[in-house]
């Protein structure tokens, strides 16, 4: 997918992953979008709590994240 197609015409930016590539956490410049991804069976609460801790550092609204 193009870039400016990603997400309405942002890019989605990765903005942290685990080093096993096991949680990650993913947004748009603009802040309007944002997600926490996890593989099956990989999400160990830790991670998880790492991955909301970036977004919540860089602004985004985790009331609109599940979990």
């Amino acid at each position: 997918m193009a870039p400016d197609k990603a997400y309405r015409g942002e890019p989605v930016w990765v903005l942290w992953v685990d080093q096993d590539y096991r949680v990650a956490a993913l947004g748009t410049p603009s802040g309007a979008w944002a997600v926490v991804l996890v593989r099956p069976g990989k999400g160990r609460g830790d991670l998880l709590a790492a991955a909301r801790e970036v977004l919540d550092f860089n602004g985004y609204d985790l009331s609109r994240i599940g979990g």
